[in-house]
């Protein structure tokens, strides 16, 4: 039993390069920090009295930012190279964290949320080109998880000591946060400085060729999927925090601990699952059921009142988690081939970014006006909806 279990792991870790590992290491400091935004929209309503709708406004701002730092940070990697854009983004950030923490009225709140996703979210086209410049062919896909697994592990970290530290002072998160991504900005440049920014920059230009991400209606029609699946994963950020304290009456050290289940998960069973069914089954056949498993999810919070129902729902989220966003980065790859990934993985990244305005804005305007179980139900209803999307799509 211990020796299956044993070659299950190794056979899914083994055989990626040490490069993609210390992006993978970068991404996990980096998201160790991850406290803000978990608890963001208790922050800005309890302790900066913010109404739900403004701080819904505030989150949102994030997407807006978020949407352009992504357009950005795809064209900046085209023309400077992925290294100096990471690098840029991570101490930039943690700078910034600093700067949020001292903004208390609603507009420098807004602006503040606002420059910080647009420096921060430049990172993502930038670090996916990067991925994919470092991994064997024959394993992207495998280091797309990685990058995703470290990244979930980090959140793991994050809420769960956010949750501590909010107890104490709301600030703490800010330093927290700021910090972290200064030492991954530190731990990624003493690292590939040379070597591996030289190799990796070099790619780039191998990139340039190809069809545009804008003319492939095809693609078009998969981000619009993927951004209307976003809006309801997204739910699990913004309104589903605050659902916990409200309905629930949980403390912010278990809301923590609760969304530190999904990084948990993620670490232990992802990269087992997707070596498993990685070239074994469409992957336009895996991402509707995650899509309806994630309708699943916000059905059993919405449908039974019982807070070991909280758990089974973010259970059943995750693993719409797992069956979705590996995949989703997979067919991205894919449809890029060689050429443009940059500008594909950019135009992919906005979709969750345009997710990000639209998410907070819906999802709080819902539960302020229907109460949060009809929020629920309609995230439900959705996501059968986009798999049918999915399903449609992966037919043709």
């Amino acid at each position: 039993m211990f020796r299956t279990v044993f070659h299950l792991y190794k056979s899914a870790w083994s055989g990626l390069p040490k490069s993609s590992w210390m992006l993978a290491l970068v991404m996990l400091i980096n998201r160790s920090g991850a406290m803000v935004i978990p608890f963001l929209s208790l922050y800005l309503t309890q302790k900066l009295g913010f109404t739900l709708s403004e701080a819904g406004l505030c989150i949102s701002a994030f997407g807006g930012g978020a949407f352009l730092g992504a357009f950005l940070g795809g064209k900046l990697t085209d023309k400077l190279g992925p290294f100096r854009v990471q690098a840029g983004s991570l101490l930039g950030t943690g700078l910034l964290f600093f700067v949020l923490m001292e903004l208390t009225t609603f507009y420098s709140v807004l602006a503040g949320i606002f420059i910080l996703s647009l420096v921060s979210e430049s990172l993502r086209p930038a670090n996916a080109v990067s991925v994919a410049a470092f991994s064997p062919p024959d394993r992207v896909t495998r280091a797309f998880s990685l990058n995703r697994m470290a990244a979930n592990l980090g959140f793991a970290f994050g809420p769960a000591i956010g949750g501590l530290l909010a107890v104490i002072d709301f600030k703490l998160l800010f330093v927290a946060d700021g910090l972290t991504c200064i030492f991954a900005g530190i731990v990624f440049i003493f690292f590939f400085r040379k070597q591996y920014a030289l190799k990796s920059d070099s790619k780039k230009s191998e990139m340039v060729k190809g069809q545009s991400a804008w003319k492939d209606k095809k693609f078009i029609l998969f981000t619009v999927l993927v951004t209307v699946y976003a809006m309801v994963f997204f739910q699990f950020f913004t309104t589903l925090p605050v659902f916990y304290r409200t309905e629930f009456h949980l403390p912010e050290n278990e809301i923590g601990l609760l969304m530190a289940m999904n990084g948990v998960i993620i670490f232990f069973f992802e990269m087992i699952l997707v070596n498993k069914l990685e070239n074994k089954i469409k992957i336009m056949n895996l991402i509707p059921i995650g899509s309806v498993l994630l309708g699943f999810s916000f059905f059993l919070i919405g449908g039974f009142h019982f807070v070991w129902i909280l758990i089974a729902g973010m259970i059943f989220l995750t693993v719409a988690e797992m069956l979705s966003m590996p995949f989703m980065a997979a067919h991205v790859n894919a449809k890029a081939g060689n050429g443009r990934l940059g500008e594909y993985m950019a135009m992919y990244t906005m979709a969750y970014s345009f997710a990000h305005i639209a998410a907070p804005m819906i999802g709080t305007r819902i539960a302020e006006v229907a109460g949060f179980n009809t929020l629920w139900m309609l995230c439900a209803g959705v996501s059968v909806l986009v798999a049918g999307g999915f399903w449609f799509l992966g037919r043709r």
